[in-house]
């Protein structure tokens, strides 16, 4: 649903201005609506009215503010009463343009009056519009520098915490690397001693195995001598049978087996 009123602008035929208490009470000439979450938009600027004489609103911007107060969110009754004054007098309003993918944020200070009086005014300027116009630039001037010191503040803030971030993440490499080189120094002194270990043992081992090897051999020796001693008594036992029994006796005995 959009709200929708003209109660805020003075229109050509000036009947949107109001008396109240003998003064006339007028707009500025611009149509409003507000939308489902509360923003207001200009929807229509009046032919022949302030808003459109001073030539800065344009039909869909956002109105923000009535002389610094802010109005985001307020309902049409609200913006109409700040919005309509006496005849003559100024309003000043803030107002947000979409611009591409940027909002741009901008005031206009606009004359409340109908169109019929708008044309009666004289078009000389006074020192008091000169004044007003320098005020008014002066005020966007400062919101500028305001908001660019904002601007500022924030980068450097965000600089900062990038620095400290950095500077952290430098420690932290540094710690890792500290961390690093002690384990690795360990690594090497423990692979260091397990080598001198290894050939402390092999030094050790050597002469164990030199010994084996001997013992292994002088047991082959032994062997063989064992060997050749049995061969040796078995032909002493042989030659010493062949000493003791005659020939003879061997014949008779096979005699008598044959009879």
């Amino acid at each position: 649903l959009v709200h929708c009123s003209n109660m805020y602008g003075g229109s050509a035929s000036g009947r949107d201005a109001v008396m109240e208490s003998g003064i006339v009470q007028a707009g500025v000439g611009i149509f409003f609506q507000q939308e489902n979450d509360g923003s207001v938009y200009v929807k229509t600027i009046v032919s022949g009215g302030s808003a459109e004489r001073e030539g800065s609103v344009r039909v869909g911007d956002m109105i923000l503010a009535v002389d610094d107060r802010d109005v985001i969110g307020e309902p049409l009754s609200t913006l109409r009463g700040l919005i309509l004054g006496p005849q003559g007098s100024r309003v000043r309003l803030t107002f947000e343009r979409r611009e591409g993918s940027e909002n741009y944020r901008y005031e206009s200070t606009l004359i409340r009056g109908t169109a019929e009086y708008l044309n009666g005014i004289s078009p000389t300027r006074s020192m008091d519009d000169d004044i007003d116009d320098a005020r008014l630039q002066l005020r966007q001037a400062l919101a500028q520098c305001s908001q660019g010191r904002e601007e500022l503040d924030k980068l450097r803030k965000m600089l900062q915490q990038e620095r400290e971030s950095a500077q952290r993440r430098e420690e932290e490499i540094e710690a890792l690397q500290g961390a690093n080189a002690e384990e690795i120094a360990n690594l090497s002194e423990t692979l260091r001693k397990a080598e001198q270990a290894r050939r402390e043992s092999e030094i050790q081992l050597h002469p164990l195995q030199q010994r084996e090897t001997e013992l292994a051999e002088e047991m082959n020796r032994q062997k063989e001598k064992e060997r050749l001693r049995k061969e040796y008594i078995e032909e002493l036992k042989k030659t010493a049978r062949g000493r003791e029994e005659p020939p003879g006796a061997v014949v008779s005995q096979r005699a008598s087996w044959e009879a």
